[in-house]
Formats: structure tokens, sequence, C-alpha cells
């Protein structure tokens, strides 16, 4: 029997979320980790070029969230986190990522929103996630004959034939700090696992 070979890694978006400067600290969850609720403020998703996700360009929504566990006792944030966005033709996209930090200066700097935060590399930091993705199309909301219920006409749904493979796809990533001028972001270099 031949020996099957390991799955490969395709580099295939790159993922960007702007973080909020509010956040709120929940307190102790179970007599363990505490929850922090980040607000993601935009950014974008975006296809590299030469890659299957080529030609995917989203635009991410205020709305979204990280709802953090962390683990003092590990140093380490259970990342849960939630984002929308939209491309330019109206392809609605829908992310959703766990994941896992291990805290360290950098991450205490863009926590406090210290002057001294700058970005860093991609593998500089003990930072993976799982992100789900999908791009669920462009539709029109029709009000039914009581007036608020929505129902979607399935005529005027489109979904690009291009990116129907995200919602089938595993995907990885890893993360990296970013900051330009006053904007703070978590960044990811995500990949597809491939045979």
């Amino acid at each position: 029997m031949a020996t099957p070979t390991p799955p490969r890694l395709n580099h295939v978006f790159h993922l960007r979320g702007h973080i909020g400067k509010d956040t709120i600290n929940a307190g102790q969850f179970r007599s363990g980790p505490h929850r922090r609720i980040t607000a993601l403020e935009g950014g974008f998703l975006r296809g590299i070029p030469g890659t299957r996700g080529d030609g995917l360009d989203a635009t991410l929504i205020a709305g979204g969230s990280d709802w953090i566990l962390f683990d003092e006792s590990t140093n380490t944030a259970h990342l849960d986190v939630r984002t929308q966005g939209r491309t330019k033709d109206g392809q609605c996209v829908y992310i959703h990522y766990n994941g896992y930090l291990r805290t360290d200066e950098a991450a205490q700097q863009f926590r406090s929103w210290s002057p001294d935060a700058k970005t860093t590399e991609f593998g500089q930091h003990h930072w993976w996630i799982a992100p789900n993705i999908e791009v669920s199309g462009m539709f029109a909301l029709l009000p039914r004959m009581n007036g608020d219920r929505y129902k979607t006409d399935d005529k005027a749904m489109h979904i690009d034939p291009n990116f129907k493979w995200v919602a089938t796809t595993q995907f990885i990533g890893r993360g990296r700090w970013f900051k330009e001028g006053d904007v703070q972001a978590v960044e990811y270099e995500i990949f597809e696992v491939a045979h």
C-alpha cells in the first residue's frame, strides 16, 4: 500500500478586521476564563491573485465581534469571531472562526491601544484560526401580505459559481497584528487545506 501524502496548504485569502476601541470586559466565566467582547468595525476579505480565491473582494461591515475567552493561567485567548461583508456586486459574505492566540507584548500593546503598537509579522505569534466562510449571494427581500415577514425571491438569487467551493472547504489561518495610522486590526493569511 502506498504511503498517503500529507495535505497541503494553499494561500487563497487575506482577511483583515479593524478592531473597535470599545471592549466589554464581562468578567469571569464559570470560575475560569474571563470573557471579553471586542467589536470589529470594518476590514476586508480578499482573494489571492492566481488562486481559487482570486476575484473575491469583500468589504467587512460593522456589526461583527470577537467573543474572547481569556485564560490567565495559560495566557491564551480563545477566539470566537463572527463578521460579515459585501462585495461590490452585492454578494453577501459571512465569516465565523474559532482559534487561539498566546498573548505576548504585541497583543498587550494592541489591547491597550498603546502608541508603541506596531505591525507584526505572520509567524511571529502562536496564533491560529479555523474559519468557515460563506458567500451567500445577493437576494431580494419581498414583504409578505402581513408586512412583517420576509421571503426570498429565488429568481432574484444569484450565487457566484466561482465561490460555491468555500462552503465545503476546510481553511486554517495564521494571524498577526496590523497598524496603519489610527487603524488597528487583526490580519490573517487564510489557507485552504487540500489533497
